[in-house]
């Protein structure tokens, strides 16, 4: 491996990492938002304005930390875990493109291609079962 792809794949591994990392603290955070607002609920002493207001802001934190403060879709899903989809099966038809078409000397190309898509592509696949095992 040269000093460049060495350097490209610790930059990618880098970022992988820190993205992850970034994703664990986002949920982090919004967990004790809503621990905060259920405790506000909770207080006997709230006029229904103010639970109304709880409940909706309730509701619109989940859907604004539901990824990279994107806005949800029509269904209440987040864009980014799309993007990455799409992101991943390009990747993986371009990494097998090069091994088709390219020379023997892309073939290593061609699959640093593929590897790195098929981790793009499973990222938030991933990232949604490590948030559905996380202990309540």
């Amino acid at each position: 491996m040269r000093g460049s792809e060495a350097f490209f794949f610790f930059l990618m591994v880098f970022g992988f990492v820190g993205l992850l990392s970034w994703f664990n603290r986002q949920a982090k955070e919004r967990e004790q938002r809503l621990k905060l607002l259920e405790r506000a609920l909770d207080k006997p002493g709230l006029d229904e304005e103010t639970k109304r207001m709880l409940v909706e802001n309730l509701r619109g934190s989940r859907w604004r930390s539901s990824g990279m403060g994107a806005a949800p879709d029509r269904h209440g899903r987040s864009w980014w875990p799309q993007l990455f989809v799409v992101l991943g099966w390009l990747g993986i038809f371009i990494g097998a493109a090069i091994l088709v078409v390219g020379s023997r000397r892309d073939e290593e190309v061609g699959i640093a291609w593929i590897l790195v898509s098929a981790g793009v592509l499973t990222l938030p696949f991933a990232l949604k079962e490590f948030e559905r095992r996380r202990p309540a």
